[in-house]
């Protein structure tokens, strides 16, 4: 009896190979996560610094990268519903998170509206040539 819980008390082979492979998995994943946060990061320094600059290609940037990230949410969480026992949860999940996505674009798009509109292309190929600004 004794010797059964003793070799109870020590893990397979296959044990630890999975306790190795969910830590991997787990550095893996923390490593792709700040990867991607350190990118947005970027790119929403870059939308700040714009302000000032009055730089709509980066306003262009920033919109561009969340449409890219709106795109991943709505593949995440539709495959993961189309696969999951509760598809209705990870579908609530990926519309909260699309919306609050869909809102930070909304509030860009509205606050830099002038900026976008001063160069959409016009009819004159004197006003097809813009510069980009000098200032650093």
């Amino acid at each position: 009896m004794v010797l059964g819980i003793k070799a109870g008390l020590l893990p397979s082979s296959n044990e630890a190979e999975e306790t190795t492979t969910n830590r991997i998995n787990t550095i893996h994943g923390l490593c792709a996560s700040s990867f991607m946060e350190i990118i947005l990061l970027y790119f929403n320094l870059r939308l700040k610094k714009s302000i000032h600059d009055q730089n709509v290609q980066n306003i262009k940037h920033w919109l561009v990268m969340y449409l890219m990230v709106l795109i991943h949410i709505f593949i995440y969480y539709i495959s993961a519903a189309s696969v999951s026992d509760r598809p209705l949860f990870f579908l609530a999940i990926g519309l909260i998170s699309s919306l609050i996505v869909l809102l930070m674009m909304y509030v860009v798009k509205r606050f830099y509206h002038n900026e976008l509109e001063n160069l959409a292309p016009s009819n004159t190929t004197d006003d097809n040539n813009v510069t980009p600004s000098q200032s650093a």
